[in-house]
């Protein structure tokens, strides 16, 4: 049985950003109407501190706005017609890696840059399940990024093509959780051998071009931030009222004439916008298209992947792994892994395509890392590795938590910080929720598919009428569950 952790997890903003009482960015109802029909939503981002936006923003420059990249009404109907590329649904297949959240850090440059590559990796290898997932803290720290000071698109590509990046698992991603700087020397101690690079660096500078460069994969752009864009809900969105706030960096994955807009994907976790999506408007002013930057990679002969296999997924009972090699005269296939106390083993098969039965029941509960092998021609050709965790057995949890600078018998409005600790073992927790009941009845929870074993928790206490409630977390892993205390509060704002 596979229980399914995805990294889409990196939603821990819910979790990192400490949520503070004060208006919204938006009034979303006052300003529906000033939007020229796309429409505007509420969403967490919304719900932030201004300044907790902008160290969001983590491009330190300001867009220029290209009118030579303006696509003007009346050619657009003379010339544009109806051409739709969308990566999302190309031939049939969704070439789009996941949508992340980068969290309370200004790292937005190093998801844009990682999201562009694992999408381009699926496009140049022609293999939309390729499943590729590299290291955005591991480009962040060891490229020059920092939370408080972002990064340039520029910088990231060109440590992409002189240095590379590593599969995640060589360096998972915290920074999302923590809101602080990772360092370099978290890595993984062969993550040169582990990164990949990119072979060069195109950098459209005209409409026509960034369309061709839409039509062979996505690009890295930048954009002016301004406050309308933060509640996106759906639509052509195009700048018409609010504050400018700040650059940030994103990826472009097509773009759509009818609709007269480029198709962007957002690092804000997929409760933003349309799933993390947006249509932005080829004549808004925020520069989208402006300045890009597409990835050229490396020719191979082939691919060898574990195409049903996922970093920091939970497996329990017995597995099927499905391996594919598309080297020519693949002759074998072997899935290898590691485990805890440097237990190892593997399965294989004749085949160039087929599926692997791993015995988890068997197996330790634990960490693990596995690659796919295939041989061929008298060579061996291995996977990115992934690493994903066996549960068999309720884990040893213990989860708790307590108020942070604050006193919990008296009345609390705005923010509230909680110190949490979530200690599981030998796997971590998969999820965490904050439960907010009022007698019997839950009214409101937040959480979190990420766990990390102490973390902060912010609660916004706008969110439920003044009154009386009884607050706890709930940890859940493989179907096992744990809570922790509960306290009774009064909320009154």
């Amino acid at each position: 049985m596979r229980i399914t952790g995805t990294i889409l997890a990196l939603a821990i903003l819910s979790i990192s950003i400490n949520n503070s009482a004060h208006a919204a960015v938006m009034d979303v109802a006052s300003m529906q109407a000033k939007t020229n029909g796309w429409v505007a939503r509420d969403n967490w981002v919304n719900r932030l501190t201004k300044s907790e936006v902008q160290r969001m923003l983590g491009f330190p420059g300001k867009v220029r706005f290209n009118k030579e990249l303006t696509v003007s009404p009346a050619v657009d109907l003379r010339h544009l017609g109806t051409e739709v590329v969308d990566w999302r649904s190309k031939d049939g297949q969704n070439w789009v890696t996941p949508v992340l959240n980068q969290g309370n850090c200004g790292s937005c440059v190093a998801y844009a840059t990682v999201g562009t590559l694992e999408t381009q990796m699926n496009v140049s290898r022609l293999a939309p399940f390729l499943n590729m997932r590299y290291s955005t803290d591991a480009l962040f720290a060891c490229g020059g990024g920092g939370c408080e000071s972002g990064w340039y698109p520029d910088a990231a590509a060109s440590f992409l093509q002189t240095t590379g990046v590593p599969d995640e698992a060589c360096m998972p991603s915290l920074m999302s959780a923590t809101g602080e700087d990772s360092s370099c020397s978290m890595k993984c101690s062969d993550s040169a051998s582990r990164s990949q690079k990119i072979s060069s660096i195109n950098t459209p500078s005209n409409v026509d071009a960034v369309k061709a460069a839409l039509r062979r994969g996505p690009l890295v752009t930048t954009l002016d931030v301004y406050a309308d864009f933060i509640v996106y809900g759906s639509g052509v969105y195009k700048h018409t009222t609010g504050d400018y706030l700040g650059g940030h960096a994103i990826s472009i994955i097509g773009f759509d004439d009818a609709r007269r807009a480029w198709i962007i994907r957002n690092s804000w976790g997929p409760d933003w916008g349309d799933h993390g999506f947006a249509y932005v408007s080829y004549d808004d002013t925020s520069g989208v298209s402006d300045s890009t930057w597409g990835f050229e990679i490396p020719s191979i002969d082939g691919y060898v992947v574990a195409r049903n296999l996922h970093d920091h997924d939970f497996l329990a009972g017995d597995v099927t792994i499905n391996g594919v090699s598309t080297y020519s005269n693949t002759s074998k296939l072997t899935f290898d892994y590691n485990g805890p106390n440097n237990l190892r083993g593997g399965v294989s098969c004749a085949s160039a395509s087929c599926g692997l039965a791993l015995l988890t029941s068997s197996l330790p509960d634990g960490r693990y890392e596995g690659v796919m092998t295939a041989q061929h021609d008298g060579k061996a050709s291995v996977s990115d590795k992934r690493y994903f965790y066996v549960v068999n057995h309720k884990p040893d949890m213990k989860l708790s938590f307590s108020v942070k600078d604050g006193d919990v018998t008296k009345p609390l409005s705005g923010r509230v910080v909680f110190n949490v600790d979530a200690a599981s073992a030998p796997v971590p927790l998969a999820a965490l929720q904050l439960v907010v009941k009022q007698g019997d009845k839950v009214v409101y929870t937040k959480g979190a598919d990420m766990v990390i074993p102490k973390m902060t928790m912010g609660w916004r206490t706008i969110f439920v009428p003044n009154g009386n409630y009884t607050i706890s977390l709930k940890g859940t892993v493989a179907g096992y569950e744990t809570e922790s205390n509960s306290y009774n509060i009064s909320v009154k704002n």
